[in-house]
């Protein structure tokens, strides 16, 4: 997890794109993850900075991969109003 937060979804998102999916409320911020082979959270989960939440997927024969084409984790950041946010500008100093 790349903050403290609590899991507000981790499940398959099929047939959506996303395929596997978690999301995570911070305290000003939502972490979005998907293509996800496997998560190891759950719903009402408290997480901490640090902590595996799932391993990346998205490959030909990976579960729950959506509409990957390749190996990779789709990683975003949202305001709580659902606008996407750069992660080099957030509390979380991504670069």
């Amino acid at each position: 997890a790349p903050a403290n937060g609590v899991v507000v979804s981790a499940r398959d998102t099929t047939p959506n794109g996303c395929g596997g999916f978690i999301k995570i409320e911070h305290a000003n911020v939502v972490t979005k993850f998907c293509h996800l082979r496997k998560w190891v959270v759950s719903v009402g989960q408290n997480v901490k900075q640090g902590d595996i939440i799932g391993y990346t997927g998205g490959g030909r024969t990976d579960p729950y991969r959506g509409s990957s084409t390749g190996p990779h984790l789709h990683y975003e950041i949202q305001n709580k109003s659902g606008l996407a946010l750069n992660p080099q500008q957030t509390q979380f100093g991504i670069a």
